[in-house]
């Protein structure tokens, strides 16, 4: 019983930040010429308690835990979103065309 703190914590180290978006980041205004992007997990155990790493562009920008959700601004035009587990196996990649001033 004295080890169940270290793997509780053990098993925590994994885990994305789960930090929901606030009105505010939703609502900020648009640079022109910019649209902005929001990427949210829902709380379903699918893979896991471990992180979502979310990126767009090719550019990492979050990880996620279950229920995270993140707000990225980006040029309009042709852009991919992707997402992969932490563990690094298999990448999903959704390519969107972004308006500006939309979200």
């Amino acid at each position: 019983m004295r080890y169940f703190p270290i793997i509780i914590a053990l098993l925590l180290v994994g885990c994305g930040s789960t930090r929901q978006l606030a009105l505010a980041d939703i609502q900020a205004p648009i640079s022109k010429g910019d649209a902005r992007i929001i990427i949210s997990r829902d709380n379903s155990f699918l893979f896991g308690a471990g992180g979502a790493n979310v990126e767009v562009s090719g550019v990492f920008v979050k990880t996620l835990g279950l229920g995270g959700a993140v707000a990225q601004d980006v040029h309009a035009g042709r852009t991919t979103v992707g997402a992969y587990a932490q563990d690094g196996y298999g990448k999903s990649i959704l390519p969107l065309d972004a308006k500006a001033g939309i979200t």
